[in-house]
């Protein structure tokens, strides 16, 4: 072998090291995807004010808005993260809506939520952390705080990322649940540690763009009005690696 063969193989490797490292350990990029309907316009601005307050901005945000027209939509402008929009008069359902607002964007993450829910500040931050943490994993959910039913002021409580980590993240604890669809904790799990709310929000998922690319969220007729639990069933039923928090990130009225 020759002299310059040898540097060529070993400048090979370096480039590959260096790659990986940047996948692990490099910042992956992340999207918000948000359906919004006309009946939701009213909450929109509360909404991306929540992100705006966040302790993690987005690297873009994408909303699909639908039964609408352009000036019924509120002014964008004053947050300071990218926003891209998808603009229909016809009426949309839930999983339309989101599949239409995320095919406009094509980062590492995309993290979906509703035009009338308040993250928590942390939301975001926690979720970039999982997936640079857990590399290998594709799918995050977490719980929330339902307003109208729970009694509750609905004040989120900030957390110590990384002194609490453990506390925040689960992992490999999620089933289909047996009784309905969707996820459930594992029971034994949750006794074990002491889990006792398994509020899940179904619609709040987080995934990879590579899971997203083969497994979008379903409009058909026999999915309708439960397209989110159909979605965590169908990509636990085909194994993919899912994380979870058992603390309510996310809230809505």
């Amino acid at each position: 072998m020759s002299y310059i063969s040898f540097i060529g193989i070993l400048i090979f490797i370096g480039c590959i090291s260096s790659v990986c490292s940047q996948n692990i350990d490099g910042k992956l990029s992340l999207g918000v995807v948000i359906p919004c309907y006309s009946g939701h316009l009213k909450y929109l601005t509360r909404c991306l004010q929540s992100i705006q307050d966040s302790t993690l901005h987005p690297d873009i945000v994408a909303i699909s808005f639908s039964s609408t027209t352009p000036d019924k939509i509120p002014s964008l402008s004053q947050f300071s993260f990218k926003i891209v929009t998808t603009i229909t008069s016809d009426h949309k359902n839930a999983a339309q809506n989101r599949n239409l607002a995320a095919n406009l964007i094509d980062t590492d993450i995309l993290t979906f939520f509703d035009a009338d829910d308040e993250i928590h500040p942390q939301r975001l931050e926690i979720i970039s952390k999982f997936f640079r943490n857990y590399p290998s994993y594709d799918a995050f959910y977490h719980n929330y705080i339902y307003l109208k039913n729970s009694g509750k002021t609905g004040s989120y409580i900030p957390v110590n990322i990384d002194r609490d980590w453990n506390a925040l993240v689960h992992v490999d604890i999620l089933q289909k649940d047996p009784n309905a669809i969707g996820l459930m904790v594992n029971p034994e799990y949750a006794r074990s540690h002491s889990i006792f709310d398994m509020a899940f929000a179904h619609g709040h998922v987080s995934v990879t763009n590579r899971l997203f690319i083969q497994h979008k969220f379903p409009d058909d007729k026999n999915s309708l009005g439960k397209e989110d639990s159909v979605y965590a069933a169908d990509i636990i039923k085909e194994g993919y690696k899912i994380g979870h928090c058992p603390h309510p990130l996310s809230k809505y009225n």
